[in-house]
């Protein structure tokens, strides 16, 4: 079974049997075990059906067409910054309930800053550049996989969204975060810890836990010191 499937998702009907695109679409690269509570199979329109439903070939063709286009020169030149952020229609496993649960579940806890992302049909990913290893062991830089990735918004692919997952959302090259990470099911990759393992860091230095954390109230602002203080107590 491979680690990461390629998962066309649609906000409602995505694509009519005219190939109008009709909602939106995006590809995302999730770990099966650790991330969704529904692992993906097949993508939505290979589902039973009349193999010559014209719906089902426009949703095919697109498909196609959006991976290659992830692999092009345009997609992967885009300003990924300036672009604007969506959500990734996907449903993601529950965060850990305490900071202790979250420790105890993490493979690893790194500290550090993003210095490349990258995307593709394959799915996406960001390497850090590892100021500090709270939990395990990795070399100067580790490599995380990510759901979303650059979305078209329409059949030219002319007004692209950046689409991310609310339980891992993208890191740029120039973002810091502390993350709890675990090990894909295969044991050769990495994904983060949905809601309970992301902690962005701010331009004051302060830890910035996502909303759907359940803890996180007790945890932001804190300095990301005192953050990692609290962690290493948790390891003892």
């Amino acid at each position: 079974m491979r680690r990461h499937r390629n998962l066309l998702l649609t906000a409602a009907a995505a694509i009519a049997a005219t190939g109008i695109v009709a909602g939106g679409v995006a590809i995302a690269d999730l770990d099966e075990k650790t991330m969704l509570s529904n692992p993906p199979g097949e993508p939505p329109f290979a589902g039973p059906g009349p193999p010559n439903d014209p719906q089902k070939k426009a949703e095919r063709e697109f498909f196609d067409r959006y991976h290659a286009w992830l692999d092009s020169p345009a997609a992967q030149g885009l300003d990924l910054r300036s672009l604007r952020r969506g959500t990734l229609l996907a449903d993601f496993l529950p965060g850990q309930p305490s900071l202790e649960a979250a420790v105890a579940a993490a493979d690893l806890i790194v500290l550090g800053e993003a210095v490349e992302y990258k995307f593709g049909s394959w799915g996406s990913s960001v390497t850090l550049k590892v100021e500090s290893m709270l939990k395990g062991e990795a070399g100067n830089t580790i490599t995380v996989s990510l759901p979303g990735g650059p979305q078209p918004k329409n059949l030219a692919f002319t007004e692209v969204t950046l689409v991310e997952g609310d339980a891992a959302p993208i890191l740029l090259p120039g973002d810091r975060a502390m993350l709890f990470l675990r090990r894909s099911s295969s044991g050769d990759g990495l994904g983060v810890q949905p809601y309970s393992g992301h902690y962005r860091i701010d331009s004051t230095n302060k830890v910035r836990p996502l909303p759907q954390n359940a803890f996180g109230l007790a945890v932001s602002g804190m300095e990301v010191e005192a953050f990692s203080a609290v962690i290493r107590q948790r390891l003892r």
